[in-house]
């Protein structure tokens, strides 16, 4: 049904998880499951983008928080509006 002047709402992504490098995905799926199941929306890239690409991808889908997932075994948090901050653990996201 269309109502005159109403507007639908993009559904809001709670994360979006980056990978510094693909191989580090398959590591970070059970957490995204996880974070599923306790209700959260989670998105990552399963296109292969560039870091550039995926950064992308995650603000095209507007995703509040994004953890991007380093190399050194850390990640990286990003929230809009909060300085950007390094966590050793994702139970610190």
């Amino acid at each position: 049904m269309d109502r005159e002047g109403a507007t639908a709402e993009a559904p809001r992504l709670d994360l979006f998880v980056a990978c510094e490098e693909p191989g580090l995905r398959g590591r970070l799926l059970p957490q995204i499951a996880k974070w599923r199941a306790e209700g959260r929306s989670v998105d990552t890239d399963y296109a292969g983008r560039s870091m550039k690409g995926q950064l992308t991808q995650a603000q095209r889908l507007g995703a509040e928080t994004v953890v991007v997932a380093r190399s050194d075994g850390t990640y990286e948090v990003r929230r809009r509006g909060e300085d950007d901050r390094v966590v050793s653990s994702l139970s610190e996201v």
